[in-house]
């Protein structure tokens, strides 16, 4: 009877004398180290999309960017020849089936964190250039008599694909 009358709760000191519970709310060390690649990231993208103003045609369409999300094919019109994507954190997935390059037609991809995928028409003569620190870089494409272009891809945690 005496057990039932008797109600402690979690963290009391009813029992333990001089302990209470562990509670932190200061944030990890993980969190600023996210928060610092976030941070560093942007940074990035923001110069690198400086830098690649001076470097591209006068014509060439403003920059697709995307903080938090993914990019498809919608941010390409048919015929393009010179586009960025600044993605910092999400994928860019695109079927550019559909949407055939110009001539001579260069994307740029800066991903600070997340995978590139691009689906290409078969015989699409498809060159990758650029690094991506842990990931891989890989055209499983047979060159053929389609068309030609050249992805440019720098990122840090993530992959870059092109398959048809």
């Amino acid at each position: 009877m005496s057990q039932l009358g008797t109600l402690t709760l979690l963290g009391s000191q009813g029992d333990t004398p001089g302990c209470m519970p562990d509670v932190n709310f200061s944030p990890s060390p993980i969190l600023w180290v996210l928060l610092g690649i976030i941070l560093v990231g942007a940074a990035a993208g923001w110069l690198w999309v400086r830098r690649s103003r001076r470097f591209r045609e006068p014509s060439a369409r403003r920059v697709v960017f995307s903080l938090l999300g993914d990019v498809n094919e919608s941010a390409l019109s048919a015929g393009w020849t010179d586009e960025q994507i600044v993605v910092l954190v999400g994928n860019v997935r695109m079927d550019l089936r559909e949407r055939q390059p110009g001539e001579g037609a260069i994307l740029r991809v800066f991903h600070l964190m997340g995978d590139v995928r691009l689906r290409v028409s078969a015989g699409t003569r498809v060159t990758i250039s650029g690094t991506t620190l842990l990931g891989d870089q890989r055209v499983d494409v047979d060159a053929g008599e389609g068309p030609e272009f050249e992805v440019q891809a720098w990122g840090l945690f993530g992959d870059v694909r092109v398959n048809d």
